[in-house]
């Protein structure tokens, strides 16, 4: 029995310490800067949020097997929108050059100067939370995996409520987005 361990522990220390290509799929980090367009549709009548408007944004996460954890922030025209997402994720090599990203998670989503629900008569903050699906096409800008442009499309369902009066039950707000951006992303990983 203690031969056998020994043998493991030996066998993994040397795949450990051996020189490999580093690859992202296992464990990871990684930071995201993006460009697009968003469309937001709450319902809300007076609001400002429906129709396309440009979008700006930055995430950073970190990823152990199919877990993902990451926080995004983006601007769609005026305001910002902040989210913390916890979800699955799942990469697939195309090509040695090109990867196919799929993600599901939830999380929490605030919004500053009516950026996601619209402006009605005097913006607001609000918060609540989100489920956020997407799809990610990249591709290797280096021999390494380490640096990566891509184009991505998310949707999002979204309830959220004035984070002043959120005791109150009328004042939640439900709706959609969809995001299509151009991004460039840097991770390392093992």
């Amino acid at each position: 029995m203690g031969v056998r361990f020994g043998t493991v522990i030996a066998v993994a220390l040397t795949w450990l310490a051996a020189p490999h290509a580093a690859r992202a799929d296992l464990v990871a980090g990684y930071v995201e800067g993006y460009g697009g367009v968003s469309n937001a549709d709450t319902g809300v009548s007076g609001s400002t949020a429906s129709g396309l408007s440009p979008s700006l944004g930055a995430q950073a996460g970190v990823r152990l097997l199919g877990l993902e954890l990451y926080g995004d922030y983006n601007s769609p025209g005026s305001g910002a929108i902040e989210r913390g997402i916890l979800g699955l994720r799942l990469g697939f090599w195309l090509t040695d050059m090109t990867r196919l990203e799929l993600r599901v998670g939830g999380g929490a989503i605030a919004e500053q100067g009516g950026a996601l629900t619209g402006r009605t008569v005097m913006p607001v903050d609000r918060a609540g939370v989100v489920g956020r699906v997407g799809v990610n096409l990249e591709r290797r800008l280096t021999s390494t995996q380490r640096l990566m442009a891509g184009v991505g499309l998310n949707g999002e369902w979204f309830t959220v409520t004035n984070t002043q009066t959120a005791l109150q039950s009328d004042g939640w707000i439900q709706g959609s987005d969809v995001l299509a951006t151009l991004h460039l992303k840097f991770e390392l990983g093992i």
